[in-house]
């Protein structure tokens, strides 16, 4: 296929103006509620081109998905350096970074109602959920496993489950609250944590002694 589109205009330019409007419709309508035609109309083009491009409405589904995925996971798993306050708090700055860059991305990752089990889009929304949660839960298996401190076996599983709330709790804040940037988002949870860590005891979120970096807590 020639590397333009019609009118002279280039094909990768066309086809970006197709993903950049599918995933801003499939954002607000959902993809159920999405039309191949009103994509086309949204981005400039005619519906055959679409379908030129991508063979159906679930391929340029999946085209935006693993765009979008694959630019939050890459944030998520570049943050994974430091001790685990570092990697926890990085983490979590590294999510909303990415929802304050591109707010649409984490929307048609997380959701979309319209895209439920049994549907072949849904596995693809699925991995990404799965790998980003993973990512944090590996760390917090890591944590227990090189603590110190008395633990039992399902622990690790109870504190991963902590670990997903703060996540949820802390996109659910910066999306109410788009005044606040992320890094500032960031600087308050570190507070937060440091607090808990005192509360509990601890006088500090992290000791980095003997037997590498574990929570004071």
């Amino acid at each position: 296929m020639s590397g333009r589109g019609t009118k002279g205009v280039p094909k990768a330019e066309r086809m970006a103006a197709i993903l950049a409007a599918a995933s801003a419709m499939f954002v607000e309508q959902g993809y159920a509620n999405t039309s191949v035609a009103a994509i086309a109309a949204q981005a400039g083009v005619t519906k055959p081109l679409v379908y030129s491009y991508f063979t159906s409405k679930g391929a340029l589904y999946g085209e935006c998905v693993r765009a979008a995925g694959e630019r939050i996971l890459g944030d998520v798993v570049s943050a994974q350096r430091g001790t685990y306050a570092d990697r926890a708090v990085g983490t979590i700055t590294a999510i909303l970074r990415a929802i304050e860059q591109s707010p649409a991305d984490w929307a048609l990752i997380m959701f979309d109602t319209s895209v439920h089990p049994g549907m072949e889009e849904f596995e693809l929304v699925d991995h990404y959920r799965r790998a980003v949660s993973v990512v944090g839960v590996e760390s917090v298996a890591e944590l227990v496993a090189s603590s110190d401190a008395p633990h039992e076996g399902g622990d690790e599983r109870l504190l991963a489950q902590f670990w997903l709330a703060i996540v949820t709790t802390s996109v659910t804040w910066s999306m109410r609250h788009p005044a606040e940037s992320a890094d500032q988002t960031a600087d308050r949870i570190r507070r937060i944590l440091a607090l808990l860590a005192s509360m509990l005891g601890g006088g500090g979120v992290v000791d980095d002694g003997p037997g590498g970096p574990n929570l004071s807590i």
